[in-house]
């Protein structure tokens, strides 16, 4: 399962081909129709341009999402003629799945929607089987200049400067903390909260936070994890690019070259499957924001997106439950390496059909980007919004977002702003080799936890029994054969 969009992907059960309506407040204000360079259809046409969109948003985004839709059909769709039908198809890979479907034309299937979410390296495949329009000619140059230029970049997929993928939200990584449980933590401890902001501080708090936890109890090795992850293929993309190496870089036939640096890849191994091992770090519910929940971790870095997946409130397994505090921080870096933060988020692709609908396409996005439109939805989801103008932290003050979206939104905001922002770019099999990479360190970290969770309960000591797997052979064997699953995969 690609890991791209953390607090979204399979957060809707499936409900393909059933049409969805809500109303969600944040996005119930009015709008201005914008102007439009072909001509408007009558607001008395019967038969208006009929634009199908297919989604993946889930919960409180899928919401606001579709008020939008719904807002956009009512006022500016209503005058030109324009009627966008949207249609939830569950999770990424279900949209994904519906749509390689739908271009095979496989028995039962719908028809290429108009309008459907896409990550750079699905489209350079979809395009390559001419699927997908260049919505360069739809916009001015003015309007193009509107957009943050990394985020428009992303949307060009070869030298041709076609705009293939047009920008509706984006989103990078960020740390939720528990700060109550933290706050007891480190007044008996004098834990330094800034070592949160490194990744090597995080692995060292986490240890400490381990063995202050034990030290609650009589029972020796019980001590509790303080962190965790839900993009393992982020920590190590954008790990590496922290250290000086891209692990994935396109060659002039679009392949993927393998930079599998050795001592890179022990540094990423250090921080993760180290203290995983030795119960610092853990992964047991669907989602970190789920072992938050249930009190299992103090802290983990998730998508800025997933934050309104976060909850104030901990309830322990024995059904007590206490409020907490939620704090927003920058995503930890290496303390030596570059300052780079993922960027990430699908656009929207416009499928070839004729002019008039692809043009009506395209105005609705353009409608949704607007600032006022793009920043309520971001208020309302916690994703970032396209436009420069609206990448201002000061919009935020004075909305009815709850304090941790904004505080997400303006942490973000300021990250993206402020800082390198690494993305992976477009080539043959690059989610597959994400998905591999990631796979490969989650499985290894979870077998040898669970190997050594079966020696504790046999009598050995957590840290003598972590130290059976904790060595220079077990790493080597790790890497070689990731290094060869990754060539043979390319």
């Amino acid at each position: 399962m690609r890991d791209r969009d953390f607090g979204i992907r399979a957060r809707l059960k499936r409900g393909a081909g059933i049409m969805l309506t809500a109303v969600l407040l944040f996005c119930t204000a009015g709008c201005m129709a914008g102007e439009s360079s072909y001509a408007a259809k009558s607001a008395e046409d019967k038969n208006p341009i009929k634009i199908t969109l297919w989604t993946y948003y889930g919960g409180q985004q899928l919401e606001c999402f579709l008020s939008l839709v719904q807002e956009f059909n009512d006022t500016v769709g209503r005058e030109k003629g324009i009627h966008v039908e949207p249609t939830s198809q569950g999770s990424l890979e279900d949209l994904e799945s519906a749509v390689w479907a739908a271009v095979d034309k496989r028995v039962g299937s719908a028809e290429v929607p108009d309008l459907f979410p896409v990550y750079p390296d699905t489209a350079k495949e979809l395009d390559a089987r001419g699927i997908l329009k260049d919505m360069a000619p739809f916009l001015s140059e003015a309007e193009k200049k509107e957009y943050v230029d990394r985020y428009m970049e992303d949307g060009v997929l070869s030298a041709k400067n076609e705009l293939k993928i047009f920008p509706i939200a984006k989103a990078t990584e960020l740390l939720i903390l528990n700060r109550t449980d933290w706050d007891r933590f480190a007044e008996e401890t004098g834990a330094d909260i800034e070592k949160l902001s490194t990744i090597e501080g995080v692995t060292e708090l986490a240890e400490e936070y381990y063995e202050w936890t034990d030290r609650k109890t009589a029972t020796p090795d019980d001590g509790k994890a303080l962190f965790g992850r839900d993009s393992l293929a982020n920590y190590c993309m954008v790990g590496a690019a922290q250290l000086g190496t891209g692990i994935l870089t396109p060659d002039e036939e679009g392949r993927a070259e393998i930079h599998f640096d050795r001592k890179v890849m022990r540094k990423l191994w250090d921080n993760y499957y180290v203290p995983f091992i030795n119960g610092y770090f853990t992964a047991s519910g669907r989602f970190r924001s789920d072992d938050m929940k249930m009190g299992t971790i103090l802290a983990f870095v998730g998508s800025s997106a997933s934050v309104t997946f976060a909850s104030g409130t901990v309830t322990r397994s024995d059904n007590t439950s206490y409020p907490v505090r939620l704090e927003i921080r920058k995503a930890p870096v290496f303390a030596e390496g570059e300052q780079y933060y993922v960027e990430q988020g699908a656009g929207m692709a416009v499928s070839v059909s004729n002019e008039e609908k692809e043009k009506a396409a395209v105005e609705f996005l353009k409608w949704f980007t607007k600032t006022e439109n793009n920043l309520r939805f971001s208020l309302a989801t916690s994703y970032l919004p396209v436009k420069i103008a609206a990448n201002n932290p000061e919009l935020l003050s004075g909305s009815g977002a709850s304090d941790i979206i904004r505080s997400a939104l303006k942490t973000a905001m300021t990250t993206v702003n402020e800082n390198k922002m690494y993305s992976t770019a477009p080539m043959k099999n690059s989610a597959k080799l994400r998905t591999y990479l990631a796979t490969s360190l989650i499985e290894q970290s979870e077998m040898d936890r669970e190997s050594v969770e079966i020696l504790v309960k046999q009598g050995m000591r957590r840290k003598e029994a972590a130290a059976q797997y904790d060595t220079d052979k077990n790493f080597d064997r790790w890497y070689e054969k990731t290094k060869k699953e990754l060539e043979e995969m390319r």
